[in-house]
């Protein structure tokens, strides 16, 4: 079986910080990145698991404003991914 061990103090692991919380319009995503050089995967879950967004964020970016407006008001969960590297974070959706 695969273990996926997330040690949040590691400075040579992608992190990503997620704010306000909660949020209500738009969600900021500043993604601490290890490697400038490959893009970054984010899907935007629903507290199911359904992904209701894929973002594909380009090497030089590293804060994403991202609309809320198509997501219900609830929790929400996000996973960053980057060569083989998985980041999980979530956020609440309050209107």
């Amino acid at each position: 079986s695969n273990v996926i061990v997330v040690d949040y103090n590691a400075p040579n692991h992608l992190r990503a910080s997620v704010y306000p919380q909660p949020a209500s319009q738009t969600l900021f995503i500043e993604i601490a990145r290890i490697d400038q050089s490959e893009p970054i995967k984010v899907h935007i879950m629903d507290n199911q698991g359904k992904i209701s967004d894929l973002l594909l964020v380009g090497p030089e970016e590293y804060l994403i404003e991202y609309d809320l407006s198509n997501l219900k008001s609830g929790l929400h969960f996000l996973r960053i991914e980057q060569n083989n590297q998985v980041y999980f974070s979530k956020f609440i959706v309050a209107r």
